[in-house]
């Protein structure tokens, strides 16, 4: 089957397979579907993909998100993740971005026998290192983020999906970091039951565990 093209230098590529439906996702340091070298950057400009179906064909690229924005791409900054890989059921990527003008964004795409949906979401402060469980009813996702000011960038969140209102709830604080850039760097979420969730976090702070 070989690769797209322009996917052949992509950034942090990652391969999602789902029942006949196979979806190659990768960043680019620029506007465009075909990149540069720069394997080892941590962030991108745009992020794009190219589906197949039964490995026949890569489609041409489509864009997920960008122009003019930087998104932290490098794992574990976004996960794809959702649903039993022999079954068709959507693959959820969803990452944060900053636009050139400052203001940041939720990015969630979603792709589905061949089809690509983005939504973008409007936040108050950057979001990254997001965890989301998307194959239970309601979706949550826990992203660490400033809390309430900029001194104190790694706090922990969760949002729920409101399907009424077809968006994420507002975020909730649920672990406050107590020193600045040290704090919380990693945030994961885990379904152990019947409404029952679990979130693991690693933390520099070592007043918290």
């Amino acid at each position: 089957l070989g690769l797209p093209a322009a996917a052949k230098l992509g950034i942090h590529p990652r391969l999602v397979s789902r029942g006949r439906w196979l979806y190659l996702i990768w960043g680019s340091p620029n506007d465009s579907s075909a990149t540069g070298m720069g394997h080892l950057d941590r962030t991108v400009r745009s992020v794009w993909a190219s589906v197949t179906v039964d490995k026949k064909q890569w489609s041409a690229p489509i864009r997920i998100a960008g122009p003019a924005l930087t998104v932290a791409w490098a794992p574990p900054f976004t996960r794809a993740t959702s649903g039993d890989a022999s079954s068709e059921a959507e693959v959820a990527l969803i990452f944060g971005s900053i636009r050139d003008d400052g203001s940041p964004s939720l990015i969630d795409a979603r792709l589905s026998q061949g089809d690509i949906h983005v939504r973008v979401f409007s936040m108050s402060r950057p979001v990254a290192h997001i965890s989301a469980l998307v194959d239970q009813e309601p979706e949550v996702i826990a992203f660490v983020s400033a809390d309430t000011d900029t001194t104190n960038q790694n706090s922990v969140f969760v949002a729920r999906w409101d399907a009424g209102q077809t968006m994420w709830s507002p975020p909730q604080l649920v672990h406050r970091s107590l020193t600045g850039t040290q704090g919380t760097h990693f945030a994961a979420l885990l379904a152990t039951g019947e409404n029952s969730l679990h979130l693991v976090t690693e933390s520099r702070d070592t007043s918290h565990s």
